[in-house]
């Protein structure tokens, strides 16, 4: 229980931070929490739909590469599914372009809590840690927005993203399956050797990269779409005297997005 308790700190944390990167026009809380909520039932369902797919493919649980890129596609496009859905069922609040950065995020979230939730009530040893439960709400977290980010690009027709639509999508689910592969799945099994965690590690910090790089990305398109009075930095002193959105960093008159 205090284990859980913890996880739902770290996601409310988490979630905080990641509320803040929208810096135009706050999504409302409610959706939000929605979303959040989607998120948890796609957590769920994902696991049903794996183990029928297991059965059905004759999948056995030594074959960790299948058993990733089984993991890792179902769980990455049932997020997506969540923002597709808010998108078009919220048209007036999805209301710029990084709000598939933002919902897939929050959809990731839910999916970790009630991942997490689910390896608690199994007490597998080892996998219910406080650190392994925050490194799994955090990955969700940014490979939610990952797969997301491009449907919020599609919405507004931004320049390419009949390309980049599909691309966010694909890395989601290829980082998602190859830290199944390199960490996740082995620490089900036992140890996992060194070369695995370096891997691991490195998958990390490019999720963290890309996702930072979708962030600010983004918040140029935002602003490009909803023409603030005043542009706002993601970061502070003396960060934002690199990353400042001045205007002749956002997107020209062609780039604009327009309503499809």
């Amino acid at each position: 229980m205090l284990v859980f308790s913890l996880i739902l700190l770290a996601a409310i944390v988490l979630g905080t931070i990641v509320y803040r990167y929208d810096l135009y026009n706050k999504e409302p809380w409610h959706l939000i929490l929605m979303t959040a909520g989607l998120g948890m039932m796609t957590g769920y369902s994902s696991g049903l739909i794996e183990d029928q797919l297991i059965e059905s493919w004759n999948i056995s649980y030594d074959q960790s590469m299948e058993m990733a890129w089984l993991a890792g596609t179902v769980e990455e496009l049932a997020k997506v599914l969540v923002v597709v859905a808010v998108a078009f069922i919220f048209r007036s609040k999805f209301d710029d372009p990084q709000d598939g950065q933002i919902y897939g995020a929050f959809a990731g979230l839910g999916a970790a809590i009630i991942e997490s939730r689910v390896y608690l009530t199994l007490e597998a040893p080892g996998l219910t840690t406080v650190g392994t439960e925050f490194a799994r709400l955090l990955l969700h977290l940014l490979l939610g927005g990952i797969g997301g980010y491009g449907i919020g690009l599609a919405r507004f027709r931004i320049r390419g993203w009949m390309w980049k639509l599909p691309a966010s999508v694909a890395a989601a689910v290829v980082l998602h399956s190859a830290w199944d592969w390199a960490c996740g799945l082995p620490a089900q099994l036992g140890e996992i050797p060194m070369g695995p965690r370096y891997i691991a590690v490195g998958l990390m910090l490019t999720t963290l990269l890309l996702f930072g790089i979708m962030t600010h990305l983004g918040a140029q398109h935002a602003a490009a779409a909803l023409k603030p009075r005043r542009l706002h930095t993601l970061f502070g002193w003396p960060f934002n005297l690199i990353f400042r959105s001045r205007p002749e960093h956002l997107p020209q008159n062609d780039d604009a997005p327009t309503e499809p």
